[in-house]
């Protein structure tokens, strides 16, 4: 066989096997764990950007990350896309609403989006600029076109995946509060650049609380004094779910894989609280 042939060969059998595997990936689950915090944005900016508009959108950092959509199954937020980014922030994540919402055809938006107050404070860096450009990179046309390019279908993600989701969880514990001690002053250019944010979605139609979930070390010693949060929610005129004081209220023991982020166990529970309270004829 001489060179052409073989090439020809190659491209028919490479075009095969992606098509094979385009097939197939319509009937395996699609996970929602990564190898990587690269890999595990990308499973969630995919989603955002490539799947339909879901009813609820959570909005923040690593910590709502671990708030797998999977854990609301059965629940009023069934239809639910994780946007809590590693290593990045809530501001990020209202970007990458704001970029899908203004460029839908459809004009699709989703009705509720739960803003995560942990690291709402935290200036963009380069690791926000890159995630940003993945809306508009090459690989998302191709990922948009060719669905077995997407990194839900790598066979590394899936088998992470898979063997994650079935190793028992640990975790370090209760560890102590170190508080918070963040206040909010008369001008805060970032609570600015948010609520700029926030009023071009809630322009769109779309519904914003302000969501304070459990973060281990960084919790304060005292559930029910004032805090950031609470002066978070006055000074926005945003209803506040807040997830910390209720876990506190309610006597739940809540593990940290790092003394920081939950683990899965305490994530679904936390997930169904979430659900209860949006739920409730008091939530907002």
């Amino acid at each position: 066989m001489n060179r052409a042939s073989q090439s020809r060969w190659i491209i028919a059998l490479a075009a095969v096997a992606v098509l094979s595997w385009q097939v197939g990936s319509r009937w395996w689950p699609h996970p929602a764990l990564a190898e990587t915090n690269y890999h595990a944005n990308r499973l969630r900016l995919e989603a955002w950007f490539l799947d339909p508009v879901p009813s609820n959108v959570l909005a923040g950092s690593s910590i709502s990350g671990r708030l797998l959509p999977s854990y609301f199954a059965g629940t009023p937020l069934a239809s639910m896309a994780n946007l809590g980014l590693d290593g990045s922030g809530p501001l990020t994540a209202l970007d990458c609403l704001l970029r899908r919402a203004t460029n839908d055809p459809a004009g699709a938006v989703p009705h509720r989006i739960f803003l995560e107050i942990h690291r709402l404070d935290r200036v963009p860096d380069a690791n926000d600029r890159l995630l940003l450009e993945t809306a508009d990179d090459a690989s998302l046309t191709l990922a948009r076109t060719v669905p077995a390019t997407r990194a839900a279908n790598r066979p590394s993600t899936l088998a992470y995946a898979w063997l994650k989701e079935r190793r028992p969880g640990g975790g370090t514990g209760v560890p102590e509060p170190g508080g918070d001690s963040r206040v909010l002053l008369g001008d805060e250019p970032w609570l600015d650049a948010v609520m700029a944010r926030v009023a071009a979605l809630r322009r769109l139609g779309c519904e914003v609380w302000l969501l304070r979930l459990p973060v281990g070390r960084e919790n304060p010693s005292e559930a029910a004094a004032a805090n950031f949060a609470d002066a978070l929610a006055r000074r926005t005129g945003l209803g506040l779910v807040d997830l910390f004081r209720h876990a506190q209220t309610t006597g739940a023991r809540l593990d940290y894989t790092d003394g920081l982020h939950l683990t899965p166990a305490a994530a679904r529970w936390v997930a169904g609280a979430l659900a209860e309270a949006v739920a409730a004829p008091t939530a907002r």
